[in-house]
């Protein structure tokens, strides 16, 4: 495939139920959208760039059709090499800062292929629709969003006791089943070509046996709706937004009767398999995010470190130790990824994948919002008030900025940049929406904890190291 940004936006043309502001809008037409949508179309470009092509595309065996390096099916550790090279540039590219990026779940899809034999096992047909979809998407470098996890309506019950509290299969047609329901939370709904649907641990377990459901269907599909919520982008980016303009957009999703064919299931009816496939399908995933997530950290790192030099603050005690603890997070995120890939494995669907990535995805989304308290504090009150560019460009108070309102040998208009830099990553909607969703995007960090303690707990072994 070559004009990859050309082909990308063809796909978003139209009305294709996304309700944003209470209008089902085209999204290329949407104000608040266009910066994401140029930074997406800024990446594709470096597709077809000879620096940069042989990272992030290759050519899919036994064709000539050339697609993005995350469809990539690692036959080898060579190939799953090329995999996270395509992953870090993607995830350098946008500083960590934009999760749903393309090139995660199209390692979901990577590993929902992966699976597609236990798939088979409780359906001939879902397994061989897996393959068939996976090609499609290969093929066309196909977008995704995904939805997940239950609307928060009523915790108090579950969709074992109200059915409406989950998506449900409600009539099963000669061509396919009727769902009815919500899901949440679907980001990069707006930018996306299509829709993926699976069950997170939690809503498996709230969801009765015979409403579990795995598909995909194109966004635009009759009675599919997607309500955005307000954007966090400014319609005019400047340096006062600077990271904003990357505001990758977050959905609620509505079934109004939606008609699934019946070649778009890939699951349905077995909470086991689903149990199990969710883990599976985002080996590769979990990982990719674990690099944006080194991003992250360099993110915060860095902005703190330069925002410290240029008030003169880097070498205080209370400053350093702040800046030490930062890049604390960044040595240990890189360790964790070199741990991780050096302990990948050939899968039982017979990839190569990463290792178990169960302790660093917890550390990671733990200390997000940790790392971003540390920026406030290195900061302090100068994270708030920096003058703007018009400010800056007034002839008036421009002396009066630039004499009261600089850096240790810099002007206030470098000094400005540097700290809007840090509100927008920490203290704007924007920067608060990120942090939030670092802690929450894979549901409670509590649940995980308790997961790994259990998968490690073992008395025996512990007595017999004890000497008790």
């Amino acid at each position: 495939m070559k004009d990859f940004d050309m082909s990308y936006f063809k796909r978003l043309n139209g009305k294709r139920g996304i309700f944003f502001n209470g209008v089902d809008v085209d999204v290329t037409q949407v104000p608040e959208f266009q910066h994401t949508l140029n930074e997406i179309k800024r990446i594709y470009r470096l597709f077809e760039n000879p620096k940069y092509s042989d990272v992030l595309t290759y050519t899919i065996p036994n064709s000539n059709i050339v697609t993005s390096s995350s469809y990539l099916l690692p036959q080898n550790k060579e190939e799953l090499e090329i995999k996270w090279s395509n992953t870090h540039l993607w995830m350098s590219e946008t500083y960590g800062l934009m999760p749903r990026l393309p090139d995660f779940l199209q390692h979901v899809l990577v590993g929902m292929y992966n699976y597609r034999d236990e798939l088979a096992k409780v359906n001939p047909m879902h397994g061989s629709n897996i393959e068939s979809y996976f090609q499609y998407c290969s093929e066309n470098n196909i977008t995704h969003t995904h939805a997940i996890a239950d609307p928060q309506i009523d915790r108090s019950q579950t969709g074992n006791e109200d059915e409406s509290l989950t998506l449900s299969i409600v009539e099963k047609r000669s061509e396919g089943v009727i769902v009815r329901g919500a899901k949440q939370l679907a980001s990069f709904a707006p930018f996306a070509h299509e829709l993926m649907v699976y069950l997170n641990p939690g809503a498996i377990q709230n969801t009765l046996e015979k409403n579990i459901i795995w598909f995909s269907l194109p966004i635009g599909t009759p009675g599919l709706k997607f309500v955005c919520r307000g954007s966090y982008a400014p319609a005019n980016h400047n340096h006062g937004s600077p990271f904003s303009r990357m505001d990758e957009q977050d959905s609620m999703v509505f079934f109004d009767d939606v008609l699934v064919p019946y070649d778009r299931i890939f699951l349905m009816g077995d909470k086991k398999v689903a149990l199990e496939g969710y883990f599976r399908a985002n080996d590769w995933s979990i990982y990719s995010n674990l690099i944006r997530f080194l991003y992250r950290y360099k993110t915060f790192y860095y902005v703190a470190s330069q925002c410290a030099d240029v008030i003169g603050v880097s070498k205080y005690p209370n400053v350093a130790e702040k800046l030490g603890a930062l890049a604390l997070y960044v040595e240990v995120m890189e360790s964790f990824l070199k741990s991780i890939k050096e302990s990948s494995y050939r899968t039982p669907g017979g990839l190569y994948a990463p290792g178990d990535s169960s302790a660093a995805s917890i550390f990671a989304m733990d200390n997000s919002r940790k790392a971003a308290s540390l920026v406030r504090d290195i900061t302090a009150s100068g994270i708030i008030m920096q003058p703007t560019e018009d400010d800056l460009s007034c002839s008036e108070i421009s002396g009066l900025l630039n004499k009261y309102m600089r850096g240790k040998d810099t002007d206030a208009s470098s000094k400005a940049k540097l700290f809007r830099l840090a509100w927008d990553l920490v203290g704007s909607s924007y920067g608060m929406r990120q942090i939030i969703y670092d802690q929450w995007f894979r549901g409670s960090i509590s649940n995980h904890k308790i997961g790994l303690h259990k998968n490690r707990f073992n008395s025996d072994e512990q007595r017999r190291f004890l000497r008790i």
